[in-house]
């Protein structure tokens, strides 16, 4: 049971160790005899190759969330404007303004289409919203409702903007959004 035990802790470390130190994993694998001489150069090949794609994936996988699922989204509207958004339809998808600069800035537009019959609605909570909403300090939001066929909203903190309008006849809302 005890040599069990070790064999399964000596397979953790040496996979382990394959992943992220490939000097250790070839000093382990010649002290406990593993795999063949070939097997080993392979493997040791191969660990910093798999190291540098994991770490990639892991950094662009969250560059595209943040970028193209997370910003400019129902819930970020929500939370920048303090009032329940109904669902929406794409219409055009999320759009980049330029490229992401390489201090994180970047410019999008997307346009979504939401249900007329929700317009009077969301002027009601508007309406509320704007008699009870505290702002912070250093962030500039506001509605601008005299348009008779627009509703606007600007959001600005320190380094994040989100602006859209939507068309009160056809119920199209164009949204852009950004960082500085």
């Amino acid at each position: 049971m005890e040599r069990l035990k070790r064999t399964k802790l000596n397979i953790v470390i040496f996979g382990i160790s394959w992943l992220v130190f490939p000097p250790l994993f070839l000093y382990l694998s010649i002290k406990w005899k593993k795999p063949k001489i070939f097997g080993r150069i392979i493997l040791t090949i191969f660990a910093p190759i798999s190291l540098i794609l994991l770490m990639t994936t892991t950094v662009y996988g969250y560059s595209y969330y943040y970028h193209y699922i997370k910003r400019g989204s129902r819930a970020e509207i929500e939370e920048s404007t303090g009032i329940d958004f109904p669902g929406f339809k794409t219409i055009k998808e999320r759009q980049l303004q330029g490229s992401i600069g390489f201090n994180g800035d970047f410019n999008m537009t997307r346009t979504v289409q939401i249900d007329t019959a929700y317009i009077d609605g969301i002027l009601n909570a508007i309406n509320n919203t704007q008699l009870n909403d505290s702002v912070p300090p250093n962030v500039f939001k506001g509605w601008d409702t005299r348009s008779t066929d627009k509703i606007s909203f600007h959001y600005l903190d320190k380094q994040d903007y989100i602006d859209f309008t939507i068309e009160r006849e056809t119920g199209l809302m164009d949204i852009k959004f950004g960082s500085y």
